[in-house]
């Protein structure tokens, strides 16, 4: 299953990349809502190979995702992987320079599952496609909002 969105953030490529690749910042917002975040590798640099443990309770039970970086190229995108319970989630980040003061940032998430329990639970989110996607598309317009209205003062 493919989800994808698009926004503008009023701003350079520069600082937007930035901005989406503050992973303590995001981090801090997973504990907040009760999720343990740690970083498999503390104190060293952002790029390939970068990870996280995270676990969270959704609908009851506690989950586990490992995300790692498999691809880190500033200020193009990034992307992580994560392998959880036979399914495999793979996340896009791609920006592009619309001018000096204007960026597009592309989101695209893929899901796939391994196991027979992973396919069943993304049986019904399939369905469901076309309002995940609307969701995704709305908090990414949201969130790159709030970094406009900051970057503006």
């Amino acid at each position: 299953m493919e989800l994808s969105a698009e926004a503008e953030i009023a701003a350079p490529i520069d600082w937007s990349f930035d901005r989406f690749a503050d992973f303590e910042a995001f981090a801090r917002m997973g504990r907040k809502r009760g999720a343990r975040v740690e970083r498999i590798d503390p104190g060293a640099p952002i790029g390939p190979g970068s990870g996280w443990d995270v676990a969270f309770e959704m609908r009851g039970r506690e989950r586990m995702l490992k995300p790692r970086m498999t691809e880190w190229a500033p200020p193009g995108g990034f992307a992580l992987v994560s392998d959880s319970e036979g399914l495999i989630l793979t996340v896009r980040t791609t920006f592009s320079a619309l001018g000096p003061e204007r960026t597009r940032v592309r989101l695209e998430v893929e899901a796939e599952g391994k196991s027979m329990a992973a396919k069943l639970m993304l049986q019904p989110m399939r369905l469901g496609r076309g309002k995940l996607e609307g969701r995704l598309q709305d908090r990414l317009t949201g969130y790159c909002a709030e970094l406009s209205a900051l970057r503006a003062g």
